[in-house]
Formats: C-alpha cells, sequence, structure tokens
C-alpha cells in the first residue's frame, strides 16, 4: 500500500488538482490551464503518493446553526481520487489528514453529502439533518386567497431574502449563514426564477420553470418565515404546477405540509442526508447554551483528532458552557454521535439506546441539558 500524506493545496498543484477533477467530475474532458477550480470561499486539499497527486477536495467556509452560537462548519465537497489509485485507501487518507487541518483553520464541525455514508461513517461522521422532499398531485396543494402578494425578483436581489431565511435559519440546527458567494451558487444550475411572498419578504422559492406539460414541477429551494407566508407561496407553487401533473419541493422534517395539510395521496421521502462530524470538541461545546445548569464528564473516540479525545469537564448553563480537560469521564462517544447531540438531531438518551453514547444511565440526563433536541436541516447543496 503507498504512503499517504495530506496537504493544503498550493497553486502549483493546479495541473495534478485538474486531473483528479478531470477525472472524476468531467468525464476525462481536458480542463483549460488557468480555470479557478476552487471556490473564493473555500480552502482546498490535496493527497499525495510518492509526491504525485491522487486526490483532492474542497471545504467550503458556511457556518451551522445550533441551539447557541453558529458554529464555523467546513463543508466538504469535490472529493476526488484518481481511478488507478483508488481501492488503495488514498480517499480515506484524504479524509483522516484533513480533520486536523481543518481544526486547525478554526473549523468547528465539517459536513458533507455523501456518497456513501457507511464510507465516511468511517471517518467518524455521522448523518446529522435531512430534508423531506414532498410530491403532491397539483389538486392536493391548497389554493391562497390571502393578503400577501407574490413577485419575481432577479437575482441581484438576493439580499431581499435574507431577513427571511435567517428567521427560517434560525428554527433548526445545521442551517447556512450564506456568503453572498453562496447565495449566488444556490441559484446555480438552469435558470432560475426566484419568487416572493410579502414586501418585505415572508416567504420565497427558487424554480426553474419546467418545459412542457403534464409532467411535474420541481422546486430547488423553500424558506418562510411567517405561515401566511408559507401558504402564500403553497398557492404560488400550485400556481406553476397548474398544467404539470405534481409538484415537488423540500421541507423540514418537521414539516409543516404533512402535519398541517396532509391529503392521502401525497408522498414524502427523507433525502439530502447531510452528515457531520465534530472537528474541534471544546470549541464546539463552548459555543452551546444549556435548558438549564448541568455538569458533566464525557471522552470522544476520535483517532483522527487526539486533541478532541479529552476526558473533557463541561459545566453549563443559559449563560455560557465551560470545557476543561479533566481526570476521567462518564460518557463515551465518537465524533459523529458527538455531532448529531450538539445540533440536536439525536438527545443523548436516544444516542444512548442507539449504542452510540457509553455511559451510566444515571449521567445521561446531565448531558440532556445541554444536548436539547433540535429539528435539523440544510438547505444549501455543495
Amino acid at each position: 500500500m503507498p504512503a499517504f500524506s495530506v496537504r493544503p493545496y498550493e497553486p502549483s498543484d493546479w495541473a495534478g488538482y485538474a486531473a483528479v477533477r478531470s477525472a472524476v467530475y468531467r468525464g476525462g474532458k481536458v480542463i483549460e490551464p488557468g480555470e479557478n477550480l476552487i471556490p473564493e470561499d473555500s480552502l482546498a486539499f490535496v493527497v499525495e503518493a510518492d509526491g504525485r497527486i491522487v486526490g483532492s477536495a474542497v471545504a467550503l467556509d458556511m457556518t451551522a446553526t445550533c441551539s447557541g452560537e453558529d458554529l464555523r462548519c467546513a463543508g466538504i465537497a469535490s472529493v476526488g481520487v484518481l481511478p488507478e489509485a483508488r481501492r488503495y485507501g488514498a480517499g480515506q487518507a484524504l479524509m483522516c489528514g484533513m480533520t486536523p487541518l481543518l481544526r486547525e483553520a478554526g473549523f468547528d464541525v465539517a459536513s458533507l453529502y455523501a456518497y456513501s455514508e457507511a464510507f465516511y461513517r468511517k471517518q467518524g461522521y455521522e448523518v446529522g439533518a435531512a430534508r423531506f422532499e414532498v410530491k403532491a398531485q397539483t389538486k392536493h396543494i391548497p389554493h391562497y386567497d390571502g393578503p400577501l402578494e407574490t413577485r419575481e425578483i432577479e437575482a441581484d436581489d438576493w439580499p431581499l431574502l435574507v431577513p427571511c431565511y435567517d428567521a427560517f435559519a434560525s428554527r433548526y440546527s445545521g442551517m447556512n449563514r450564506r456568503k453572498e458567494s453562496q447565495w449566488r451558487r444556490s441559484f446555480r444550475g438552469k435558470p432560475a426564477k426566484i419568487y416572493v411572498a410579502g414586501d418585505p419578504v415572508e416567504a420565497y422559492i427558487v424554480v426553474a420553470l419546467t418545459e412542457g406539460f403534464f409532467m411535474g414541477q420541481f422546486v430547488q429551494q423553500f424558506a418562510w418565515s411567517t405561515w401566511e407566508g408559507y401558504r402564500a407561496m403553497l398557492g404560488l407553487i400550485r400556481a406553476l404546477a397548474i398544467n404539470q401533473d405534481f409538484a415537488e419541493w423540500y421541507e423540514p422534517t418537521d414539516t409543516p405540509f404533512g402535519h398541517r395539510l396532509m391529503q392521502h395521496g401525497v408522498n414524502f421521502a427523507w433525502t439530502k442526508q447531510l452528515m457531520f462530524r465534530v472537528l474541534d470538541v471544546p470549541a464546539s461545546l463552548s459555543k452551546l447554551r444549556a435548558q438549564a445548569p448541568t455538569e458533566f464528564t464525557l471522552s470522544v473516540a476520535d483517532p483522527d483528532a487526539p486533541e478532541n479525545q479529552g476526558p473533557w469537564r463541561v459545566v453549563a448553563d443559559s449563560s455560557g458552557t465551560s470545557v476543561e480537560r479533566t481526570g476521567s469521564s462518564d460518557l463515551t462517544l465518537g465524533p459523529g454521535a458527538l455531532a448529531q447531540a450538539v445540533l440536536g438531531s439525536l438527545s443523548p438518551s436516544q444516542l444512548a439506546d442507539q449504542g452510540a453514547l457509553v455511559g451510566p444511565a444515571e449521567a445521561i440526563p446531565a448531558a440532556g441539558r445541554l444536548f436539547a433536541p433540535r429539528p435539523t436541516l440544510c438547505l444549501d447543496d455543495f
């Protein structure tokens, strides 16, 4: 097996980096010299074998909302290994080697959309957020005859969406507080139309209109800050799909359609699973706020980042959380399970029931006062 080394990308790596991108994501097509392959809001990494670049990845500089301060999140994307270097551990070496580098760069957590959850689970990631894809026949989408008017805006008007998006994001863990570059990338693909309800905006959708009739209309993004805005935008989705058989859109796992407007025949698919892992244990925990004063100890089984292992003594209340090293711990879990607890996608008692958190039963309630269950979601694709 080759000896692999992982390091940050340097400008002199362009040819090797481009070779990986060409082979993995462009079907072997030649990439023109000098093309910018790394988004401005990201870091890039390469893995080498015998001095040759055999794999690469980027980490978008994102955030992840949680029950306290926003976490700085590395959105891992464009992971790839040259075909002739696969099956020798280059991908695993790349992911493992990036973990301490991202931690050193100041990221609290990392997230990714996996082609194989089983592969990334070996690197400490676990599913921490997902969406429901709602598929409804047009007749099952309710009319709207309320006071909010809907209109189309241009992509350059994206700042109008930010207050609505931020209000929506504040209700969930895992949401990205987008930079301008990330807003603009969220409109990529087919020519996107942006429709809003209300002034100021109370809901919006991003959609590429379907060509032809009797097929389906897919909505790429849907966010709302008020119930009235949600209902108004559903009415617009119905209007857009009036000549189609159905419409599809994403909703969070506490789906308002499923809980308030459900009709027999509407289908829900749990999809867009986003995996997370904690990169910096004390930094991540210190940003949380507890429901009630609490104190507990934990250890993190993280061979790729020994600095995370602890043991840690955690003391928290509504004003803040302190994390310091201690001599022993009651609770033990991995970096992916800890990310699930930090985000609130699973509570400590649920993690214990699933065998992901180990420790005496009497210690779990104390952790639960910090790691409160919370709906999780991320609307960004990367």
